[in-house]
């Protein structure tokens, strides 16, 4: 496997949590969600970052997850961020929101899914985002 790291900084981290095990380590240990132990273990299934075909979106999540919880489908998104984005990180966790539901609803997908977004940032600015959305 001939990996770049040198030129995408946020290879490594989409090498890691492309195994689902690493995934549910990240949802119980690292961002303590307490709805976790409601994830049937065998459902996480890491998928490929396709719905942007015409590269519209400058930033787009480093990881998709699609996990079950109690019999209903749902999405993780993950984004690895070093640097504080100039147009706002609720701006882009919605539009990339939309643009998957899009491509779901085109799919002919009859209720849209859940998506729970999840940002971790490991820069040196301090982060001026809000750290929760509702």
């Amino acid at each position: 496997m001939n990996n770049n790291f040198s030129q995408d900084e946020n290879a490594i981290f989409r090498l890691i949590f492309s195994d689902s095990k690493e995934i549910l380590f990240l949802l119980k240990n690292v961002a303590k969600f307490s709805w976790v132990d409601r994830i049937q273990k065998d459902s996480i299934e890491v998928i490929l970052v396709d719905y942007d075909n015409e590269n519209v979106l400058k930033y787009k999540p480093d990881v998709i997850a699609k996990v079950t919880i109690e019999n209903n489908t749902a999405y993780i998104f993950v984004f690895f961020v070093s640097k504080v984005p100039e147009c706002g990180m609720r701006n882009i966790i919605l539009n990339n929101m939309l643009l998957f539901w899009e491509k779901k609803i085109k799919e002919g997908t009859d209720k849209i899914p859940p998506i729970i977004p999840l940002v971790l940032y490991n820069g040196k600015e301090i982060w001026t985002e809000p750290r929760e959305i509702y």
